[in-house]
């Protein structure tokens, strides 16, 4: 429930501070501040998102459909000092996706895949 809740507060947050809109690739930073920058970003299909880690804390880039939706599955394993991971999103859809080490609640961020 608390994720939802999440969840919903970023979607009504809308894609301000977005980055990468309309663009092939993207790039989200990891802060040390538990958080992802920007939290909520619009991308085409076929379009790559590359996070890199900018803090000392290690964290992870985690789908949270992954159990249910394997069109969604990603993860990226965990990520130290400035280590990247990239993703390609060939499908339109909503991606929530989370860091396994600081939680659902509160390490959230939103990939929305336009056609």
């Amino acid at each position: 429930m608390r994720t939802m809740l999440v969840v919903l507060g970023i979607l009504a947050a809308g894609t301000a501070g977005c980055s990468g809109t309309g663009a092939t690739d993207a790039h989200v930073m990891m802060s040390g501040e538990l958080r992802f920058e920007p939290t909520t970003m619009e991308i085409p299909a076929g379009g790559t998102v590359t996070w890199r880690n900018d803090g000392q804390r290690p964290h992870t880039v985690t789908a949270i459909d992954r159990e249910r939706d394997a069109t969604g599955a990603f993860d990226s394993g965990e990520i130290i000092g400035t280590g990247t991971f990239s993703h390609t999103f060939d499908t339109p859809g909503t991606y929530v996706y989370h860091c396994e080490f600081h939680g659902r609640s509160e390490m959230v961020g939103i990939i929305e895949v336009t056609p």
